[in-house]
């Protein structure tokens, strides 16, 4: 059970990311590749709820 709550809130950047439409894409990849840093979670996590403009 434990590691299921550990899980949820590894993912919680990517969940975001989901819900809201917002690079989806990259916040995964990074997420699944660099988020065990924490750096890379934290990047995952801004990317997750800052929207980036288009041309």
């Amino acid at each position: 059970m434990f590691i299921l709550f550990l899980l949820g809130i590894y993912f919680i950047p990517s969940i975001i990311a989901w819900v809201k439409k917002n690079n989806f894409t990259l916040v995964i990849l990074i997420n699944v590749f660099a988020g065990w840093t924490g750096i890379g979670w934290i990047a995952a996590f801004v990317l997750s709820v800052v929207k980036i403009k288009s041309k």
